[in-house]
């Protein structure tokens, strides 16, 4: 009896009153943020004097039902706006999923049709086979075996063509059918089957047409941001290309819109968080687990060049679309004044937003202890107008991709620095100088003399600037003494322990840092660093 009641109370919910205003509205604009998607829908329709309930159809079900706002020009009152489910026309099936699988029915007939086909010829081949056993079990002439041989020959040369062809075939077939089954298994779990509905109960002081907007957040839509990043020389200033990666799975297509990218957050909040008093207290002791594991999960992430190398293509500049740009106090948005289109189907979507030209000062940089290699870095100083945002680039020097970096812009420097890859013009080496090592006794006191020379040659046709570092171990202990001997001219961080040279080298020269250490600490330990 409950089940009954439920049923009857969809049945009767799901239909507006007879005299409602039911109408689908088109998708005119949309403003796309970091992790949701506002929605603008415009409808235009013939208002009764009085009272009037107007139904939007065919919505998403993803939206937010707080953020519902709908407005026109003229003279009427909005009494009250709900959102609700419609379970029925949920249940009418996605066009494109219904052409699918009469495709999907008709490669799966025809899959069906080959293998027959395969199976008849593969045993008939197999008697063909049987054959050459009962043939050397009878005495024939010479005439007789050459006819059989003949024939024999021909009939399994023909076999043999056509059982290649229709393996080719159905090959064929099976992989296309392969890609109809995850198309109808994408599309099917999506969202494209459900729709929501917006109820809005308006007072019209006359009859009158009215072109409504309605608007709504929704969930399932964002973008994250990403960069090309070109120079053809180190005489050229660097060309950024500022991309953002649009994705939305609200099971409703974005045909032709105006796309607006937005910097904001609207789901991170709008009050400012309290403080609480934090206390601290001595640490109770606790009984451990006999065995625990040193490292519950270790994440890393990288960028391989190679990798990299494949997912990215070299590929002809595209022409910018016009884009308006808007500063607000707390994000900055770009209308893009071309329309858009993003499907929904939870894919990224490049939309280039910004083509922006920098003052770049080029430089060099290598810490061969960790690369043996130099390294050509782009030094941006007017990065704070570009709005830069955390995200991946794209690096391409020469027209040649070099590889995948990340931009990140949350520092206080005045300077942007960007490393362009590799430059193999500039030879680097590291080597440990053992014939200066020593290990010395002094009482109960050990010390300890290490020795590193650091090579570099430029066979370029330029003077270059290159900047050089590397590292004295820092004591831990206040047991262990580290005192640096000879540092080549080096500047040495007493903090980290970083040592920096810069170098300006001519074209086909080479110099060479020698840089040495002592430590010292007690004979009966050991240390390791």
């Amino acid at each position: 009896m409950n089940t009954l009641l439920f049923v009857l109370f969809l049945f009767v919910n799901a239909f507006p009153p007879t005299d409602s205003l039911l109408t689908t509205s088109q998708i005119d604009e949309v403003t796309v943020y970091r992790q949701q998607a506002q929605i603008q829908r415009k409808a235009t329709l013939n208002l009764k004097a009085g009272k009037n309930i107007v139904v939007f159809e065919q919505l998403t079900p993803s939206m937010n039902q707080n953020s519902i706002q709908l407005k026109a020009d003229g003279q009427f009152t909005v009494l009250s706006i709900t959102q609700r489910y419609n379970y029925f026309k949920s249940q009418q099936r996605n066009p494109q999923v219904l052409q699918l699988e009469q495709r999907r029915d008709s490669l799966q007939q025809e899959v069906t049709f080959l293998e027959s086909d395969l199976n008849v010829i593969q045993r008939e081949m197999r008697l063909l086979e049987s054959t050459t056993s009962d043939v050397q079990n009878h005495e024939l002439t010479a005439a007789e075996l050459t006819q059989f041989l003949d024939l024999y020959r021909s009939r399994a040369s023909k076999l043999e063509r056509e059982r290649i062809s229709l393996s080719k075939k159905l090959n064929t077939e099976r992989a296309e059918l392969n890609k109809i089954i995850a198309q109808i298994r994408e599309l099917s779990g999506s969202q494209r089957n459900r729709f929501s509905e917006v109820i809005a109960e308006v007072n019209s002081e006359q009859a009158q047409t009215l072109t409504f907007t309605l608007s709504y957040l929704v969930r399932s839509a964002g973008w994250s941001p990403s960069y090309d990043i070109r120079s053809q020389s180190v005489s050229e200033p660097l060309l950024i290309n500022y991309k953002a990666k649009v994705f939305q799975n609200t099971g409703i297509d974005w045909d032709d819109v105006s796309l607006t990218i937005n910097s904001g957050n609207p789901s991170a909040g709008a009050t400012l968080p309290n403080i609480s008093p934090t206390y601290v207290d001595f640490v109770q002791a606790y009984p451990q687990p006999a065995k625990q594991s040193m490292m519950d999960e270790l994440v890393v992430t990288g960028y391989a060049e190679s990798d990299a190398a494949k997912r990215a293509e070299v590929a002809m500049e595209a022409q910018l679309p016009s884009v308006d740009f808007t500063q607000n106090q707390t994000s900055f948005s770009y209308k893009i004044n071309t329309p858009y289109t993003v499907p929904s189907d939870g894919k990224a979507h490049n939309v280039e937003i910004k083509r922006a030209e920098t003052t770049t000062d080029y430089s060099y940089s290598t810490i061969p202890k960790h690369a043996q290699h130099a390294y050509l870095i782009g030094n941006i100083s007017d990065w704070d107008d570009l709005n830069l945002i955390a995200g991946e680039a794209n690096i391409y020097f020469e027209n040649s991709f070099i590889g995948t970096t990340r931009i990140n812009p949350n520092s206080f420097d005045d300077t942007l620095s960007v490393s362009l890859g590799r430059d193999e013009g500039i030879i680097v080496d590291r080597n440990k100088l053992r014939d200066f090592e020593e290990r010395n006794f002094f009482g109960n006191r050990v010390r300890e003399k290490h020795a590193w020379e650091i090579n570099i040659r430029n066979t370029k046709s330029e003077s270059i600037t290159i900047t050089v570092k590397d590292q004295l171990p820092i004591s831990g202990n206040e047991d262990i003494k580290v005192n640096a001997n000879r540092l080549s001219g080096g500047n040495l961080d007493k903090e980290t322990g970083i040592v920096t040279w810069t170098l300006t080298l001519s074209p086909n020269s080479s110099e060479s840092l020698r840089f040495d250490y002592q430590i010292e600490y007690p004979s009966d330990q050991r240390i390791s660093y």
